[in-house]
């Protein structure tokens, strides 16, 4: 027995530092797994591939897919838009309180109208020029110009009183962003509380009563993205945003183990309601008391919201914690696209309109097995993504070789009219 004690010793102690070593190998892995931080949050831009990952999916190739059950064909509890609408406020709040410290609120609200500006040029161009790309090839989902004809289309395009083939959510981003000037005014004096009760406020009355609710004008075509109800996340995120910093400084006084059950806690309840509605997508309700506390996507609902929460912070945590082996895995094609969310959405627009054009020939006759819809859908991300990544290219030598050149020309032909433009200008002062 006495021979035996040092050898039992001996070997414990080498069993300790063993299993003490690999623990330290363990923890040193999942170190160098978290989010590192950057300049730029490249965990929000992954979020927003994946949200435009889904919109993609979810608007080509059909039901009959593979890849449906994962992005959710649009009849999950969230969906494509939520993330999208609350990314964009939670940026904005990040970005302009950056311009609000250095440059003042009045640049940070003057930037937020410009901004607007620019969605509103983008949103009426590709509106009129998806209506003439479905009215040229005889899309179902064509403009009817049977009211008032091609002039009163655009009419009414133009004054923001009528929405085209999912061009909706562009215009409702429009009213977010020239809303957010005043709120950025608000903000930046500390009238945060003011914000976020008007916003849940104006959210409530619209879930009891819609038609109590104020609109300046009704917009045609706008039947899912009411400002009313989709502008609490939009305000809730700049908020968010906004206060950032505060917001993380308060979450690391929490105790990590407790912290890191809750968070754990959440990821494993958005995923399993996530993986449970994939199991049932044929089975999901259509009216009822559940679909109007969740479903309804156009109302944005108490228990949409909440999913949407749960979901949201589930996602925030596992970026932060597996960050590398996430970004090896997809990060080369989900960052890209949410680094140009805006540009996707508008290309994928008109990659719908050529795929219900095919559809009606022997691709939609391929597109409708599992396989076809599958490798259609593919085949558009793929597409989508070339040309998102190859568009800073594009632009740096359509610049270069083809603007550049012109530049003078152009400004030799415009000086002229600015000559006699200054002098009327000057003529008509008092």
């Amino acid at each position: 027995m006495p021979r035996v004690q040092p050898v039992l010793e001996v070997f414990m102690t080498t069993t300790t530092l063993v299993s003490s070593r690999n623990s330290i190998r363990v923890a040193e892995l999942f170190q160098s797994w978290r989010y590192a931080g950057g300049k730029r949050d490249l965990r929000l831009d992954l979020l927003r591939g994946i949200a435009v990952f889904a919109m993609i999916v979810d608007h080509i190739g059909g039901w009959n897919s593979w890849l449906n059950p994962v992005t959710g064909a649009n009849l999950f509890v969230v969906s494509a838009a939520e993330p999208f609408v609350f990314i964009s406020g939670l940026v904005m709040g990040i970005v302009y309180l950056n311009v609000a410290t250095t440059q003042g609120a009045a640049a940070a609200a003057m930037k937020a109208f410009h901004r607007a500006w620019s969605l509103y040029l983008v949103t009426v161009l590709v509106t009129l020029a998806l209506g003439a790309v479905g009215t040229a090839l005889a899309l179902g989902w064509a403009p009817d110009m049977s009211n008032g004809g091609v002039r009163r289309f655009v009419l009414d395009v133009v004054t923001l009183h009528r929405a085209g083939f999912l061009t909706d959510v562009l215009l409702l981003y429009v009213l977010l962003v020239v809303a957010a000037g005043p709120a950025v005014l608000l903000l930046s004096r500390g009238y945060t509380w003011i914000i976020l009760a008007g916003s849940w406020s104006v959210w409530a009355v619209w879930q009891l009563s819609p038609d109590s609710v104020a609109v300046p004008w009704t917009i045609q075509g706008n039947s899912v993205f009411h400002f009313a109800s989709w502008q609490v996340l939009f305000f809730n995120g700049l908020v968010i945003g906004w206060h950032r910093a505060k917001i993380e400084a308060w979450v690391k006084r929490l105790p990590k183990m407790v912290l890191f059950g809750v968070l754990a806690a959440v990821a494993a309840v958005a995923i399993g309601g996530h993986v449970s509605q994939a199991m049932h997508m044929s089975a999901l309700p259509e009216r009822g008391l559940l679909y109007d506390l969740a479903f309804d996507k156009p109302n944005v609902p108490i228990g949409r919201v909440l999913h949407f929460v749960l979901l949201m912070v589930a996602g925030v945590t596992l970026a932060t914690l597996f960050w590398g082996p996430i970004r090896r895995a997809g990060g080369w094609l989900l960052i890209p696209l949410g680094q140009s969310a805006l540009t996707a959405y508008v290309l994928h627009l008109f990659l719908i309109a050529l795929v219900t054009k095919l559809n009606a020939g022997d691709v939609g006759r391929l597109a409708s097995g599992r396989v076809g819809a599958t490798a259609l859908q593919i085949g558009g991300l793929m597409a989508i993504w070339l040309l998102v990544v190859l568009w800073p290219r594009f632009k740096w030598g359509l610049q270069r070789w083809v603007l550049a050149p012109s530049l003078p020309k152009f400004k030799l032909a415009y000086a002229p009219i600015a000559r006699q433009t200054r002098l009327w200008w000057v003529r008509r002062e008092p």
